[in-house]
């Protein structure tokens, strides 16, 4: 079926709306679910949001901790992507109600009800993840973004349950409150193979400013203040995963000299999420090639092909091409009178999707454009023996008369 509009620009992916209204009017980001934990003994507040279009297509699934705050956050970044970042499921935890307890790996003298951090892993690990594979349609990929005491978890899940997340986002993290969790982390970088295909972005505010007088990046490892204790844990565990990291953790940080511990994860969020999907992007060489007119049909197919077998492996399962992308560009070229082009990706669609109706109904499109009625009718019975729809019904009726 002909898209009513598309862009010409040769992007990656096209990303299809996933903010919308509701039939109230209210501008809508995802929907608010209570989620009863047997382990916990309580009701738990998710926020989720599925990419529009996409309720039986497959995605990897993206876990925030304190989730009230940064699900529409984490959900804006994932629609200004242009091609950057994948297209996932977003599952935000509440963690307002009992933060201290939940987030932190064992209780601490200056920190009131904590210590439930293990408990609230077997929450995450028994319960909430095979709820969510269970409702949706889930890739087994995912993604951990933890902020303050959240990044202590993170950093507690990634030495202790490893094979929970395969990328752990881990914002200005409270490593101050555990000496060992932090001597723990340093003996796992130095095991060789440790974290293999584990990827891992640290972000560290200035938490120095009006606090220390004279004091900056420079000087702070020096000083003994107990108000640098926090920046000192960041900035040590930063070092030390650049360069004595034997574990092959794929690692990647960023100190924030303007963000305070406040406001660093406005920033640090989208930061990290490009640089754990640092590889998402198809190589520009490759996709300007692909974009010339002169380039071969069978090399700007090499080039596809060479990209999803690219993802397939990071990934660690097949990924296809969407759908509407390549019907998208199927339609695109056909418009700017590429016909071999044009052919190339509808058939590739029918390929990939030969229980879609539409896919056919576009390639009925591409005959008609060729002027062959025979197989532009093949086409469009067999979208109707799909789909029953009497659009379908309709457009053979008018191409027979």
């Amino acid at each position: 079926m002909k898209l009513s509009s598309f862009t010409i620009a040769f992007t990656l992916l096209v990303a299809f709306g996933t903010l919308g209204l509701a039939q109230n009017n209210d501008f809508v980001v995802g929907k608010i679910e209570q989620f009863n934990s047997k382990i916990l003994g309580e009701n738990r507040t998710l926020y989720i949001h599925v990419p529009r279009g996409g309720k039986n297509q497959p995605y990897p699934v993206l876990y925030l901790l304190d989730g009230g705050g940064f699900f529409p956050l984490a959900v804006s970044a994932l629609k200004l992507d242009d091609g950057l970042l994948p297209k996932m499921i977003i599952v935000g935890i509440s963690n307002r109600r009992n933060r201290s307890r939940d987030l932190t790996p064992k209780a601490y003298k200056d920190l009131r009800g904590s210590g439930g951090g293990e408990k609230f892993t077997q929450f995450i690990e028994k319960e909430l993840i095979p709820y969510i594979d269970g409702k949706f349609a889930t890739r087994p990929y995912r993604t951990l973004v933890g902020y303050s005491l959240g990044g202590l978890w993170a950093v507690n899940a990634l030495v202790n349950h490893t094979h929970l997340f395969n990328n752990y986002i881990v914002i200005d993290p409270s490593l101050r409150r555990d000496k060992a969790l932090q001597r723990q982390m340093f003996k796992a970088l130095k095991n060789k193979g440790k974290f293999a295909k584990k990827s891992m972005f640290l972000a560290v505010a200035n938490t120095m400013e009006g606090v220390t007088k004279g004091v900056d990046t420079s000087n702070v490892m020096q000083n003994t203040s107990p108000f640098t204790r926090h920046i000192r844990a960041g900035l040590t565990l930063g070092k030390v995963a650049t360069h004595e990291n034997q574990s092959h953790l794929q690692f990647d940080w960023k100190y924030y000299p303007n963000d305070g511990h406040a406001s660093v994860p406005y920033s640090a969020l989208y930061h990290g999420l490009r640089s754990v999907f640092a590889w998402y992007k198809m190589d520009p060489y490759d996709l300007a090639k692909a974009q010339d007119r002169k380039t071969p049909l069978k090399t700007v197919l090499g080039i596809f092909d060479k990209y999803y077998a690219m993802l397939s492996e990071r990934f660690g399962y097949r990924v296809l091409p969407e759908e509407n992308y390549l019907n998208s560009l199927g339609y695109m070229f056909l418009e700017t009178k590429q016909s071999e082009r044009a052919k190339a990706f509808f058939q590739m669609a029918i390929d990939y999707y030969p229980k879609s109706a539409n896919v056919y109904d576009s390639m009925a499109d591409y005959y008609i454009a060729q002027k062959d009625r025979k197989k532009a009718l093949q086409h469009l019975e067999k979208a109707y023996k799909i789909s029953g729809d009497p659009f379908h019904k309709n457009r053979i009726e008018k191409l027979k008369r």
